[in-house]
């Protein structure tokens, strides 16, 4: 515990009373510089009260905001190598100053939060950095460095449509973790079909809607959450893993193909109980 950090958060006027809350939970575990903290989505959805995916999306609005960074460990994994984070104290006074919210303030929210994968994958836009009052220009800088401006209305839209590029090194090593029976590809020979395929299944998770009208995915952390949770469907599979001896062949390449990975989605593959 933080009470450093919680008194920081407290004095902010951060809103609204839902994420208010999710930050002195991330303050409450963090040191008091802000580091050592690795936060659990489900602890945190519990605490606020909130469904995981709503929590996430808060966490992720802090990253946005520049309140806070992922600075290692960004693809998660077994106990030891989860995701660590970086609460910026400085930037959460800044706004006790200012008297602006995390979300609408002039704190420069420039920080960056994912690591450079293969194939240029640093992509999507970077958060917003309002300049002024409401109604003032705000600008935009994307990953590589272009400058965007105009309104409101319009850039949020922008960074809203943006589809972060996919991460293929950190699929590929969440494959392996997921599904150690299966053989993991060697990075440097990921391109081609294989690496356009993966882009493909990481643009639909990206852009899909659910019938309630929630993307699946709407950031990096979200998109490897949800693969995450591909692989782990493909890891309980009997025949897909090899156990059954019924077919040997399943790989990553496999599971990326549109097909295959369609049937994946839907539960084709889930292990059958004998009559």
């Amino acid at each position: 515990m933080s009470i450093r950090a919680i008194g920081l958060v407290l004095d902010a006027p951060i809103k609204p009373p839902t994420s208010k809350l999710a930050a002195v939970i991330l303050a409450d575990w963090c040191n008091d510089e802000g580091g050592s903290l690795y936060p659990s989505m489900n602890k945190i959805a519990l605490k606020v009260g909130v469904t995981r995916s709503q929590a996430q999306r808060i966490v992720h609005g802090f990253v946005e905001q520049g309140l806070l960074s992922v600075v290692a460990n960004a693809a998660g994994g077994k106990p030891g190598v989860t995701p660590r984070y970086q609460l910026h104290l400085d930037r959460i006074a800044a706004l006790s100053a200012t008297g602006s919210t995390g979300a609408t303030g002039s704190v420069d929210a420039t920080g960056r939060t994912d690591a450079q994968g293969s194939h240029g994958c640093t992509g999507g836009v970077a958060p917003m950095r309002q300049t002024g009052s409401t109604g003032a220009t705000l600008t935009v800088i994307n990953r590589q460095g272009t400058v965007t401006e105009g309104d409101a209305e319009s850039l949020t839209r922008l960074a809203g449509s943006a589809v972060p590029n996919c991460p293929h090194l950190k699929l590929i090593a969440l494959f392996a973790e997921k599904v150690p029976e299966l053989p993991r590809p060697k990075a440097e020979l990921w391109d081609g079909n294989d690496a356009d395929a993966m882009r493909q299944r990481w643009k639909w998770v990206m852009t899909a809607t659910r019938e309630d009208g929630q993307r699946y995915a709407t950031n990096e952390l979200e998109g490897l959450d949800w693969f995450g949770r591909y692989f782990d469907r493909v890891a309980d599979s009997d025949f897909l893993t090899g156990r059954d001896d019924a077919w040997p062949n399943c790989s990553l390449s496999w599971l990326m193909k549109r097909a295959n990975f369609a049937k994946v989605v839907q539960g084709n593959y889930k292990n059958r109980v004998a009559a």
